[in-house]
């Protein structure tokens, strides 16, 4: 994140032990990420981050890893990151939100196609198994 992003002056620093100015805090990171990066955000409050809502966490964690991962591999666009990634693994995915992606399994492949050191096997559970 670029210095000067976060307008300190808005957010509560010294009572953060206190839950509405922890949902205040929350809030304004939620409109610095929809601001700054273009993130959509729907229907996540600062009071689902403070109550722990993982579902809304992750969702706003997958957005800016999305985004990181953009940037990391240049002016790519998600269409053409999904085709290189269907041409090194043997399943084929049609986008980033395809349902396949969810068990993990083309993720797997595809970083055995890059180092076959990065996945230890014999800890990820197949799909099926619980």
């Amino acid at each position: 994140m670029k210095k000067g992003t976060v307008p300190w002056d808005k957010a509560y620093l010294t009572k953060r032990n206190n839950r509405i100015y922890r949902i205040q805090n929350c809030n304004l990171a939620i409109e610095l990420i929809t601001k700054t990066f273009d993130c959509k955000v729907v229907g996540i409050g600062g009071i689902d981050i403070v109550d722990g809502r993982m579902t809304a966490d992750l969702g706003i964690i997958w957005q800016l890893y999305r985004i990181e991962a953009l940037m990391m591999v240049g002016n790519q666009t998600e269409e053409q990151l999904v085709s290189w990634a269907n041409e090194r693994v043997e399943l084929k995915v049609k986008g980033l939100k395809d349902k396949s992606l969810e068990d993990s399994q083309f993720w797997f492949s595809l970083l055995d196609s890059i180092d076959k050191h990065i996945v230890d096997h014999a800890v990820v559970k197949q799909k099926g198994e619980v």
